[in-house]
Parts: C-alpha cells; structure tokens; sequence
C-alpha cells in the first residue's frame, strides 16, 4: 500500500481538510520551530549536500543496520549514490530539523517536476531527541513547500504505517513482480 496526499494549491486549504487535532498540531509545531532560536531547519544546497546526505544516512544506519545487517553497507553506498546522483540533476529535497547545532533529523524526497510529485524516499533522525516530533516537523515543512511550489501530491511510498494517514492520505495499492 502507498499513502498519499493530494495536494491543493494552498497551504491552508491543506490544512483545513485535515483532523481538527492534526491541523492545530502541525501549525502549532511549525511556528513552534520557525519562531525558535533553539530550532531551525535548512534545506541542502550544493554546499551542504554532502554533510546532510551524511547526516541521514548515519542515522539511518543506526536505525537498521541491526535488522538488515549483511546488506547495510551495500544499501547506504547504493543510496548515497543514487540521492547524489539525483540531486545533482535537481532531483533531490533533502530538509534536516536542528536543534541547536545538533542535527536530529533528515528527510530524503525525490521530486519528480514533470507530475508534479514530492515523493518521500528516506528519513533518519537521532531516537534520543526529545523534542517536538522530528519527523512530522520535517513532512510538515516539505508538504508546505510543495504546496508552495505548485506540486499537486506528496507520496510517502511503500508503507502504510498509521502517521501517515494523519497528512490527509488516500492509499494506492501496487504490486510487485520478481522475475528470474
């Protein structure tokens, strides 16, 4: 199953087909991190690409490697290719949530211009953070943006785990086919 949200042209048209509680929390939140000098989030430039494309992916690392341990290094080095790759070709919105000088989170999207798609790849954040919810801070902001943008979904991908649903998502099944 594959979660997504359409998108409206307008940030609170989006919101305002939210849940009550989800709307209140994702303004809350936002203006919580935006109006802060303790967080901040930056987008990656070609300047930072590097550090911020490490950022997630040791984060990511330190998520799964346990679970998927002879194929980590292979997964992480095949990842940072193809995200390099792809932002080089202006393909790539890779957001990370600060606090302070402490990066806690990252979110890898894959944006497809012709369809007009944020797609959400990747995500890795430090599990000791206990501050305000890292990744709904981050799929907040990139829907925002989006929204801003002109894009018309934001499609979180594989996974129908229950966060999803509170951005507002329709589901699409796909199937997969493995031929030898």
């Amino acid at each position: 199953l594959c979660p997504y949200a359409a998108l409206p042209d307008d940030w609170n048209a989006y919101l305002d087909a939210l849940s009550t509680n989800m709307r209140q929390k994702i303004r809350r939140l936002l203006k919580q991190v935006e109006a802060s000098s303790e967080y901040r989030i930056t987008v990656a430039s070609p300047e930072t690409f590097d550090r911020d494309l490490k950022t997630l992916l040791e984060f990511w690392d330190k998520k799964w490697r346990a679970r998927k341990s002879e194929r980590i290094d292979s997964l992480i080095r095949s990842n940072g290719s193809m995200l390099t790759r792809s932002f080089r070709s202006g393909l790539v919105y890779l957001p990370t949530f600060w606090h302070g000088e402490r990066p806690v989170a990252a979110l890898a999207i894959l944006v497809e211009p012709r369809k007009r798609t944020f797609a959400f790849y990747m995500t890795g954040r430090d599990e000791t953070f206990e501050g305000p919810p890292a990744g709904m801070v981050l799929h907040a902001y990139s829907i925002r943006h989006a929204i801003e943008r002109g894009f018309v979904e934001y499609d979180f991908l594989r996974g129908n785990e229950p966060y999803k649903y509170s951005f507002g998502c329709s589901e699409r099944k796909i199937h997969s086919i493995v031929l030898e």
